[in-house]
């Protein structure tokens, strides 16, 4: 071991002594890198905390300039501060005053719920509209449309004989004060607590999640709201005449993007007078739990005819793509509550027969294509557009002639195989429908290869169809129930019914999609070295799903400006990294590496303003599927002769289906 270490510094050396002209300094010194990578394996292991970064700095408020010894000392620990005149308190087992103590102090008695410190604040006088906060400066801008969770946890001080419902966390772009009163911060908290926190003994735990507006780098912690906004309770007749906590454990992480398992969605209406449509979403695939309303839209409101509506899911930008049967709407995929976002505006579907109705939509990931199905009775056409712009282009059209009453109703796309589905649905003279289903290549999609007769869950008109590629399962619903298929050999129509899932909510589905499952993680922490400028909020991230077919993309941001990135993969997880000695900083846990992307340079300006992102091709082999990638960033700086290095933190992610 100890020679490969040697040997490894010994290469080192002679990169260090043979500069070459700044054009060819990067080449040159990635080889001697990745040497020194392979040669120092044996050497250097160390463990890492497979958890994803937390972007407060000093979260648990161990680190600090001085041990407190009266109470107002807040400015005693690193990374956090005051935003007004009040006098938040700094508690630490090495306090010199017994008022700051821990575990006894001058607002009760609590054990540190990390380490050996906390931070309190005095947050309601029912007499006074006064208020103490601590803020600090997250490591990193939150990214815009990324969901993260917000923590924190509070226990109510026992010498205080109120509580409330109000504690909070606001998030800023920037820091909020200095202001010269020590009355409420009249902003709102995206983040907020439910319920009245009496609890003395425990710490309570205040959690929720919120979407990046993009650039918040500021958080701060206290009530916002004032002496007649602030739900409260009087809960002992003894001790302060107000309501203090005890504040630990702060953290800002970055949600996984997108679903951890499969989710059918669908565009879904309400007769009317209903004002909205809605996006509905259910986990069908796992354990039929009841569907639940995504967002909702304004834009298409419902169907006009039982056969009209489509949803398509692009994975590219987690978009839902849907129709009412004559206009298409593209909206992005993020938590409940308030309306959907749109991406690309709506507009009115096109149609070679305009007397048609939008009846299904599909994407295909790889090509990129938006299919789309309209119908009447005797008639179908399939329309592809091309998805390659942010917009569809003008599409090409095929038609086909169906029995006098029968009408196209659902549409999917198989990745893999490059086929389409799709479901025939005919009126039966005692009243309900029969279904038939069509496959054909997609390059010829109105010529089915195989039709074959299939039985849904109830003798209802279909109204939806989605294909999910890993498990070759084919969802077919009447907009209440679902029937799920599996698809053996689809160029024969060979497929096997499966178990159905009623939708257990109003909204009737028009059209269906699956949103692929992924899970992903951030390992570890972003470091750089001298040359490099010190840039700790430098971060990975993602764009999009890593699913069959689409071109994932992978980021990095916050990164030294005018420097050089390349980003690297290895298969499996980051498990514990490589741990390198000088002149490397940080963990290195992309190794062995299966593929490198060239290095290029980092875009943006400022001292950390650097960004590169790259574009990974997904291909369609099942094989693929759920296998584990680690990504990582490595940073090359050079002034002159001299060098400096760094690393990203990881991102390990599965692979989805499509």
């Amino acid at each position: 071991m100890l020679s490969l270490m040697v040997l490894a510094m010994i290469r080192w050396q002679f990169c260090l002594a043979n500069p070459v002209p700044f054009p060819l300094l990067p080449r040159t010194i990635m080889k001697c890198t990745l040497s020194a990578i392979v040669l120092s394996l044996a050497g250097f292991f160390a463990t890492s905390s497979l958890v994803a970064q937390n972007l407060v700095p000093n979260p648990s408020f161990e680190s600090k300039t001085g041990c407190p010894s009266l109470p107002g000392q807040i400015n005693l620990c690193n990374s956090w501060s005051k935003p007004n005149t009040a006098s938040p308190d700094y508690l630490h087992t090495c306090a010199t005053g017994s008022t700051v103590k821990i575990p006894t102090n001058m607002w009760g008695s609590q054990a540190a719920r990390t380490g050996s410190a906390y931070a309190q604040l005095l947050v309601f006088p029912p007499s006074l509209n006064f208020r103490e906060y601590i803020q600090a400066q997250l490591l990193s801008a939150l990214v815009a449309g990324k969901t993260y969770t917000v923590t924190f946890y509070v226990s109510r001080c026992d010498k205080t004989r109120y509580a409330i419902k109000n504690m909070g966390a606001h998030l800023s772009t920037s820091a909020l004060g200095p202001f010269s009163n020590n009355t409420n911060i009249n902003v709102v908290p995206q983040v907020e607590h439910g319920s009245i926190i009496t609890d003395k003994t425990n710490w309570t735990k205040v959690e929720g999640d919120i979407v990046a507006v993009g650039g918040e780098k500021f958080i701060t912690i206290g009530n916002f709201r004032n002496t007649a906004g602030t739900t409260n309770s009087f809960v002992q007749t003894t001790g302060h005449v107000n309501a203090a906590y005890y504040i630990e454990d702060v953290s800002v992480v970055l949600k996984p993007q997108g679903f951890t398992t499969d989710q059918l969605v669908g565009f879904a209406d309400l007769p009317s007078p209903a004002a909205t449509g809605f996006l509905d979403i259910q986990d069908v695939i796992n354990n039929c739990k009841p569907a639940y309303t995504q967002c909702k839209t304004k834009v298409p409101l419902r169907a006009t005819v039982p056969y009209a509506g489509g949803t398509a899911y692009d994975p590219r930008y987690q978009t839902v793509w849907m129709s009412d049967g004559t206009v298409l709407a593209e909206y992005r995929v993020q938590p409940g509550g308030g309306m959907c976002k749109q991406r690309c505006p709506f507009f009115k579907g096109s149609k070679a027969n305009v007397n048609a109705w939008i009846s299904g939509l599909a994407c295909s990931d790889k090509k990129p294509r938006l299919f789309q199905l309209a119908t009447l009775p005797g008639y179908m056409e399939i329309a592809t557009y091309n998805t390659s712009t942010k917009c569809p282009t003008k599409p090409w059209f095929c038609k086909s002639k169906l029995p006098e009453k029968s009408v196209a109703t659902g549409l999917a796309y198989d990745e893999v195989r490059d086929l389409l589905y799709v479901i025939v649905a005919t009126p039966m003279s005692g009243g309900g429908w029969t279904h038939t289903l069509f496959v054909s290549k997609a390059n010829n999609p109105c010529v089915p290869i195989c039709k074959t007769r299939i039985y849904t869950c109830s003798k209802s008109l279909v109204t939806g169809l989605a294909y999910e590629t890993c498990r070759k399962r084919l969802f077919v619903t009447d907009g209440q129930v679902t029937q799920t298929y599996y698809v053996g050999d689809p160029q024969k129509c060979l497929i096997k019914q499966g178990k159905c899932c009623k939708k257990q909510t109003a909204p009737v589905w028009r059209g269906l999609a699956v949103i692929p499952g992924w899970r992903n993680k951030v390992v570890g922490t972003s470091c750089t070295s001298p040359v490099c400028a010190t840039c700790t909020s430098m971060q990975t991230y993602t764009v999009g799903d890593p699913s069959l077919g689409n071109t994932f993309r992978i980021g990095v941001q916050n990164a030294p400006s005018g420097g050089f990135a390349a980003l690297y993969l290895k298969v499996g997880t980051t498990g514990s990294g490589i741990n390198l000695p000088p002149p490397f900083c940080g963990t290195w846990y992309a190794f062995p590496s299966v593929f490198a992307f060239p290095m290029g340079a980092l875009g943006g300006g400022g001292t950390c303003g650097g960004n590169r992102l790259e574009a990974l091709p997904i291909p369609t082999h099942l094989s693929l599927c759920s296998k584990t990638i680690t990504a990582q960033w490595f940073i090359f700086c050079a002034s002159g002769s001299s060098f400096g290095l760094g690393f990203s933190n990881a991102l390990e992610f599965t692979i989805s289906s499509s």
